[in-house]
Order: structure tokens, then sequence, then C-alpha cells
């Protein structure tokens, strides 16, 4: 079973790069490639299982379940606030683009992008849900945390399987689990179900197969790590930054006497491959603005401030919101410092180079909007997964110490499960009205998709606005969240006269949304299909054109 693992893993690999070299002249081609990188979905899955069952094994064997329940809490509270919390207009562009590309272009999305340029590729698994269950903000919400769900199972099965004793391993695992509730950001982008989340998911796969790999040196964790490599290329900017670090790891991995000579060929010839398809990528991706066009930090003094800000901010929160809470940005500064100062050796010392050099590029890229510097963080939580797994090889050595202090790191975990979780609650109760701001659309588009009958909303036609809501700050951007519930319908304005302000005619079948006293109800011959309304805001009326 291992050898047609092993097996499928080097098919899959390789065939992804055919078709990325293939698919730049014959973009049909791409439908090729499109298969193979969901047949990479199921080798992942497959491993995932693994993980999980090895997890419940050792819970069972060992009596140890600290990982196993700090799993369930943080994936139950992630599931918990994407059954709640309503699609943002990013996620719903992201994904209803690439559901169009996949049934509509010439090579399925392969080599194409959505929006703000950003390839379509790494949309494929969370609009999956959508594809198999139908459109809906749950669908949309979970197929985006998709990623996160994989990682995190990798990951805590990494570290349970690094160390030799089960009770340890069980708890330092449980332990990383709790500490990533103590990252800001992690609650930011996981709340914008969108693609803010997915390299901090990929970093934790990539840490969670490298910890593996140390372990067993299978070939099969290499062609993974060559799979997960190529998310990277295809995924949001901040990804790519994390494949710098991955090509450096590599290249370590060649002068590692436990590497046998096969290894140090797939290592060498997998590179090749990812850096190939990075180079090609650029030829069709437009999200990559590290300068920027605003000049913010365009000279030596420019730059010179921010990196003081920077550091001060990661000191001391100086710039606004703290990144981490105070437990785990002690630990970061301090793992940071002494791996700076070469106290565990040059390897550690070039990672912990790239952590502050990622903090850093995060706040000086532009991207597709000059964020605040506390905010732009966001892109930069992919160094917290590297440096978990640095202070799990740190602490592998001196288990011995931790195994003679088992009492006091439960009492930590517990400690740092119960910050976490406040922590999390803190931030859900802040943005508790944002969610109610972006939620209006979604419970109205999914109100019309409810009450209308799917064939006619699978048919090419218009969503009618009165004109009396263009300027209502409650519809602003609707055109995003429906090109997600309602991809076959395309906005159309109504002037005052009640015709469409653009050359779009109006036609049976047409979905009309109208302010509760506007003129415009007796222009057309039309039939009531509902009326809308949240809170105590003024209602709004839905009409489909006769």
């Amino acid at each position: 079973m291992k050898k047609i693992y092993t097996a499928l893993t080097l098919l899959t690999f390789t065939m992804i790069f055919i078709a990325d070299l293939i698919a730049v002249k014959i973009p049909v081609f791409g439908r090729v490639g499109v298969f193979f990188w969901f047949l990479s979905y199921v080798l992942i899955f497959v491993f995932v299982i693994y993980c999980l069952f090895f997890i419940i094994k050792r819970t069972i064997r060992f009596k140890s379940p600290f990982v196993l329940i700090a799993l369930s809490l943080l994936i139950l509270y992630i599931v918990i606030n994407a059954s709640i919390v309503k699609p943002n207009g990013d996620a719903t562009q992201e994904i209803g683009c690439a559901l169009d590309k996949l049934s509509q272009s010439i090579d399925s999305g392969y080599r194409q992008t959505c929006s703000l340029g950003y390839p379509a590729r790494q949309y494929y698994l969370p609009g999956a849900l959508s594809l198999l269950f139908g459109r809906s903000a749950i669908a949309l919400n979970l197929g985006s945390c998709l990623y996160l769900f994989l990682g995190l199972v990798m990951f805590a099965a990494s570290i349970m399987n690094f160390f030799p004793d089960k009770k340890i391993a069980d708890l330092i695992s449980a332990v990383f689990l709790a500490l990533i509730l103590h990252i800001y950001h992690f609650h930011y982008a996981l709340f914008l179900f969108d693609q803010a989340i997915y390299p901090f998911s990929f970093a934790l796969m990539l840490c969670g197969l490298y910890l593996f790999y140390l372990k067993k040196r299978s070939i099969y964790l290499i062609f993974l790590i060559g799979i997960v490599n190529f998310y990277l290329v295809y995924s949001y900017t901040p990804s790519l930054a994390l494949l710098a670090l991955v090509i450096f790891i590599q290249i370590l991995m060649l002068f590692n006497n436990k590497t046998t000579k096969n290894q140090k060929i797939i290592f060498i010839l997998s590179g090749i491959a990812i850096i190939f398809s990075l180079w090609l990528s650029l030829g069709f991706r437009d999200d990559l603005r590290l300068i920027g066009t605003d000049n913010a930090y365009g000279n030596i003094n420019g730059i010179k401030n921010l990196s003081v800000q920077v550091f001060k901010h990661l000191l001391l929160s100086t710039e606004g919101i703290p990144i981490f809470t105070s437990i785990l940005g002690t630990l970061v500064i301090i793992v940071l410092t002494f791996s700076l100062l070469l106290a565990f050796g040059k390897a550690f010392f070039l990672i912990s180079f790239w952590a502050a050099a990622t903090f850093f590029i995060s706040i000086y890229s532009q991207g597709y909007i000059r964020l605040p510097i506390d905010e732009s963080f966001h892109r930069a939580i992919i160094v917290v997964p590297v440096i978990f797994t640095m202070v799990v090889v740190i602490l592998k050595p001196v288990e011995y110490l931790l195994k003679k202090n088992m009492k006091l790191i439960v009492i930590l975990l517990i400690v740092i499960e119960i910050i976490g979780y406040l922590y999390a609650k803190e931030y859900v109760d802040k943005t508790r009205f944002a969610d109610l701001e972006r939620g209006r659309r979604s419970i109205l588009l999914d109100l019309i998709m409810n009450k209308m009958p799917k064939e006619k909303l699978k048919k090419e036609g218009n969503l009618l606005l009165d004109h009396q809501l263009q300027s209502d700050y409650r519809f602003i951007a609707i055109a995003d969240q429906s090109m997600y519930y309602l991809p076959k319908k395309h906005i159309v304005l109504l002037n005052e006269s009640c015709t469409a302000s653009t050359t779009s005619n109006i036609e049976s079948g047409d979905i009309v949304l109208m302010d509760s006293d506007s003129k415009c109800l007796n222009y057309y011959s039309s039939k009531y299909i509902a009326t809308f309304s949240y809170f105590k805001e003024k209602p709004v009326l839905i009409y489909e054109i006769k």
C-alpha cells in the first residue's frame, strides 16, 4: 500500500508540473492539470486520515487525551463561527469566480486569475463544498477552512510523532494548538473566510510534513512536500515568502548526512520544478505588488523608520493592535532573539532572519491596498508555525526535563487554553457589528435563492436595483456577493424613470429589489416574491418581472 501511495504522489507531482509546462502553449491541457490537482487533494486527505487515526490510536493506547481535546476544541471553534459569520465580498468573489472558471474556461481555470489577479487554482478545494452541496454561506465558509483543518491535523500528529515520550508528545502538541488562539491575525484571517488564511494553513502542512520527514525519511513525504509547494506557488502572495524558506530548507537537506542519495536527487529535481513553475506563474498572475505605487517608504530614511516601527510594535505593540498575547509574544521574541544570536546554530539563525524579514516585508509591501502597520501583520502569520517547529526541535534534546515537570506543563496548557478562548471571545465580540453589516447582503441573496425556482436562477438574467436603493449603504458592493450566490444574474441599476441606466434589456424572469415606497412598483408587470427585513431597518421588496 505504501508503494502505491508513493507512486501516486510521484505521478501527481510530475503531472502537475508537466501540465504547467504544456498548458502555456495548449491551454486545454490545463484540464489534465486540474484533474491531478484534485487528485493531490485526495492524497493529502489520505495522509490526514492516517494522521487522525495516529492521534486517536495514541490517545487510546497511552490514555493521554490532551491533543485530541485541544484539536477538537479548535475545530469546533472554527465550525461554530463558520456557521454564524456571513461571507465577505472578497470570499464570494473568489469562490464565485473559481467555480465559473472551473466550468466555463478552456483550461478550467488552471492558468487563470480571479479577484485582483490571484491564481484561481488555490480556490479549487475551498470551492469543493459549494460544488458538492450547493452555494450557501456555510458551504463557502467551511470550504475556506478546509486547508486549515488539514494543516491542523498534520501539524498536531507530526509533533506527537516527533517526541519519543508519548505523553510528553501529546502535551507539547496540545500546547502549540492552544497557542494558535493567541495570534490576533489568526482570528482576523480566519473570519474573513477567504484566501487570507490559506498561507498559514500551508505553513502548518509543511511544518508537519518536515517533522514527519525528520523522523521517518520516507520518499512519499518529499513528494507531498512538493505538492504543497505547488499550492504555495499558486496561492495568495504571502505564500511566496514561505516558498523561499522551503527552498532554503531543501538545500539544507542536501547537506544532511541522513538524507540518502536518492532523496537528495528528488529534493533537487522537485526544487527545480517548483522554481520553474513559479516562473511560469508570473506569466499570468497579477498579485505581486511588493513596492507599490504610493512610494510610502521609498527612501533609506523611510525604510529605517519603518524598521524601527516594526521592531517596536513586535516588542511593545506601539502601532495599535498587538500581534500576539503576551504569552505567545514573549515566546516569539525569545526564540527569534536567541536564534539571531546563533544560540541554536547557523540554520536557525537563517530561519530567524527569514522570519524577521517576513515581518518587515509584510509591512513594506503595499499588496492590493496599503494597510496600517498593525493590520499588515496578517500577511506575516506564516512565520508562527515555523517558530513553533523551531521550538519543537529545540525541546527534543531536553525531553527528560519536560518529563520531570509534566504536572506544570498540564497547568500551563490549561492556562494557555483559557486565555486563548477568552482572547477569541473578545475578538468575536469586537467584530460582531462588522459581521452584521456584511451579513445583510448574504441573507438577502440567500432569501432570493430559497424563494425563486432553481431553474429560473440558472438562466441568464438581471438583478435590478431600484434607484432609491443605489445610494443606500446597505446594498453597496452587493455585486461582490451576487457573483457567488447568483452567478447568472447581472446587477443592473434602475434610474429615476424606472428604466435601466445601461443598455441592458429588462426581460421576464429578472429579479428587482425595490424600496417599499418606490414608484417603480407599478411600472413593471411583476410578481411579488418576498419582503426582506433585517432587524429594524426599512424593508426591501423583492419582485420578479413577468
